[in-house]
């Protein structure tokens, strides 16, 4: 097993994790397989398409703009004694979700604005059981909050089922302690990507006995942790050109069979006085590859640390530790990875440099920084993207952290 400076945990479904990992615009960062979107037909055939907001329904699919008739519309100005239609919304998620296609999946294009209401996802009801997909529409998606009356409410509940969420931005109810601003419940798959998960008073996102994919999003500010994955450790984690910043009891917390985190930040987080360390994960298999650590702080001396590791079953590399914390390696191997101000554990092409960021504050990479074209020679790297979803190796070779200089 294995403990980073992450945190999480993942777990099994009866059918497969949604795929594409690739970090990105909202539309080809989080879609499924073929065979999930066959029940709305043709995508083609009303455009080719990159982006939700380059098809006249606002959603994009594996490359197709899906046909307006196949999707339903919310917005703030809606009814929900409307049609759900692009010139007759609805006004909730919920009344969208119910007017889906007979035997189909559920596409919910959300205007801007903000809605108030736990969004509460559950398909145990149908047979057959259908995924949904929450599309935030425009340049600055629409934002859901969680109700704020003490109630333990969650911005997003998926209490059965699967779920791609994007563009969109999720808070918890800040009057209660145990609130998620997205929340997923045993047995269920979760992809997200363009979202912003905080702040709330308890984790960014919290799994339990699940199956999670973040791409291209941002985990912030929340009171727990940016990513919480507990349960029986069983599933995939998958996190990729993601933000996890400011977030009190850590970074990340996963367990899972399979967990890989790569082209992420993990900045700032375990500032909350009973926070354990910065970041863990515990699984089976990880992949850390191409991820910055940097000013992760732990109250509790004794365990303060950027990244904890109990067992070397972990590819470490190209990953750069910075900050106040000393990295406690116990067992893992690293290898072209940086560490600062701490010294660099043996490993091949392992360096003990100032990272030389463009600024305290902005984990970039400056042109003089010795993180520069120093990371492995090869594999490549496992994500294609870095944290701004531009192109991995620009120069000779991989850089070290998540950013790739240009």
């Amino acid at each position: 097993m294995v403990v980073l400076a992450l945190f999480g945990a993942a777990c099994s479904y009866e059918r497969p994790l949604l795929a594409g990992a690739d970090a990105g615009d909202g539309a080809d960062a989080a879609v499924v397989d073929a065979a999930v979107v066959d029940a709305v037909g043709d995508l083609d055939a009303a455009g080719a398409c990159a982006l939700d907001d380059e098809c006249a329904s606002r959603v994009c699919e594996n490359g197709g703009c899906l046909p307006e008739v196949a999707v339903r519309y919310v917005a703030t100005i809606g009814d929900d004694t409307a049609p759900c239609t692009l010139a007759a919304p609805c006004a909730t998620v919920a009344a969208a979700i119910a007017r889906r296609p007979i035997g189909g999946d559920a596409f919910v294009s959300i205007s801007p604005g903000g809605y108030r209401g736990t969004v509460t996802l559950d398909d145990r009801a149908s047979d057959p059981p259908y995924d949904v997909y929450l599309i935030g529409s425009g340049p600055v998606g629409p934002t859901i909050y969680a109700t704020d009356d003490g109630s333990n409410a969650d911005g997003i509940e998926l209490v059965h089922g699967r779920a791609v969420v994007r563009n969109l931005a999720v808070q918890g109810a800040m009057s209660n302690a145990n609130s998620d601003a997205i929340w997923c419940g045993p047995g269920t798959t979760l992809a997200v990507s363009d979202v912003v998960a905080g702040p709330s008073r308890s984790d960014g996102i919290e799994c339990r006995d699940c199956a999670v994919q973040v791409a291209g999003s941002q985990l912030r500010d929340n009171d727990g942790y940016g990513l919480n994955v507990t349960g029986t450790g069983t599933g995939q984690v998958v996190v990729t050109a993601t933000v996890i910043d400011g977030n009190g009891q850590g970074g990340l917390a996963l367990a899972a069979t399979d967990c890989t985190v790569a082209s992420s930040q993990i900045s700032r987080n375990g500032a909350a006085s009973d926070a354990p360390v910065a970041a863990v994960v515990a699984c089976g298999d990880v992949v850390l590859d191409g991820n910055t650590f940097a000013g992760n702080v732990a109250p509790r001396a004794r365990q303060a640390s950027e990244l904890r590791c109990v067992a070397a079953t972990a590819t470490l590399r190209n990953n750069l530790f910075a900050g106040t914390q000393t990295p406690l390696v116990d067992g893992c191997s690293h290898s072209y990875s940086l560490f600062y101000p701490a010294p660099a554990p043996a490993g091949t092409g392992n360096l003990g440099l100032a990272p030389r960021f463009v600024s305290a504050t902005d984990f970039h990479l400056s042109a003089d920084s010795p993180a520069v074209n120093a990371g492995a020679p090869s594999p490549p790297p496992t994500a294609g993207v870095d944290i701004d979803g531009q192109p991995r190796v620009s120069g000779g070779r991989v850089d070290v952290g998540a950013d790739e200089l240009r």
